[in-house]
């Protein structure tokens, strides 16, 4: 998910066009961060056992992700070195079937 580049626009009144340049450089700081730049994935049901592939959608290979709720107390690990389709999908191991949500970035 790529964020929109703020436009830059140009005012007669300077202390307008002032505000407007302090927050697009507000704006640049924060989606700068990789982290924020990611997808809520929800209601993904892992099954322990076997490595589980999840279709990210970020267009592009991830760097990191992070479990932000399971439904039960279990390790979640990634098995990423044998991915060949990193910018498709990310795979994962669990130590108990659960159901997570996950934020990718």
């Amino acid at each position: 998910m790529a964020f929109s580049q703020f436009l830059s626009l140009n005012f007669a009144d300077s202390a307008l066009s002032q505000v407007l340049q302090r927050i697009k450089l507000i704006l640049e700081q924060v989606t700068s961060k990789s982290l924020i730049d990611g997808y809520l994935l929800e209601g993904q049901v892992l099954t322990s056992g076997v490595v589980n592939s999840i279709t990210h959608k970020l267009g592009r290979e991830p760097l990191g992700y992070i479990i932000t709720q399971r439904s039960v107390d279990c390790r979640v690990w990634d098995d990423q070195l044998i991915n060949t389709e990193k910018s498709k999908y990310l795979k994962l191991r669990t130590s108990a079937t659960v159901t997570v949500n996950i934020w990718i970035f």
